[in-house]
């Protein structure tokens, strides 16, 4: 079975969905803001799926003072995968991949808060040019079906007392890529034209 998570665009204002959960339980476990760059030399389409966009790329994130290179290998298969660095390495870096051909393909800002309750997990995200997004999944439900996980999650977004502009997920990458919003009932696959 595959693993379902869906990100809902919200209508609701961040600090309202935070109350929301906190209401039913959730615990909050992290909150950051943060700045991902994508780097490739592939050529990459909004046909793609979420992880093979994902995977085409060397991502640098900066998040709460840090800065990591997470996908390395993508680059450079002699290299660590993922490495933390300071700005100057960054830079040096960033050239040097530049120069081998990788340019940013995705630059984007967030702020991110995750929330748990038992298995279910909610990370409310508002990404700039998107808007706010509750990504879901409930690993008590990874043994069910894609379509049977994906009801299960959408009855379950609506019962917090979320409220919904579109009934399917927006991902992210491939949204940010073309430019348009590009849904699917899974992050990881299923996509959908609307």
């Amino acid at each position: 079975m595959q693993e379902v998570e869906i990100g809902f665009k919200i209508k609701n204002f961040l600090k309202d969905g935070k109350k929301l959960l906190a209401r039913a339980g959730f615990k909050n476990l992290f909150n950051a803001e943060t700045h991902d760059v994508y780097y490739t030399n592939r050529t990459l389409t909004p046909e793609m799926s979420e992880q093979e966009i994902k995977f085409s790329c060397v991502r640098m994130r900066m998040c709460n003072g840090g800065i990591a290179f997470h996908n390395c290998n993508v680059f450079d298969k002699s290299i660590a995968n993922e490495f933390k660095c300071d700005m100057e390495k960054a830079k040096e870096f960033i050239s040097l991949m530049e120069s081998k051909g990788f340019v940013k393909v995705i630059d984007t800002f967030k702020t991110d808060s995750i929330w748990i309750r038992d298995k279910l997990c909610c990370q409310l995200q508002n990404i700039d040019n998107i808007g706010l997004l509750n990504y879901i999944y409930d690993e008590s439900i990874f043994n069910l079906s894609q379509e049977e996980q994906f009801q299960i999650l959408s009855k379950t977004i609506l019962d917090l007392g979320f409220d919904l502009e579109n009934p399917l997920g927006i991902d992210k990458l491939r949204t940010l890529l073309s430019g348009e919003f590009q849904f699917s009932q899974n992050q990881n696959g299923n996509y959908l034209e609307m």
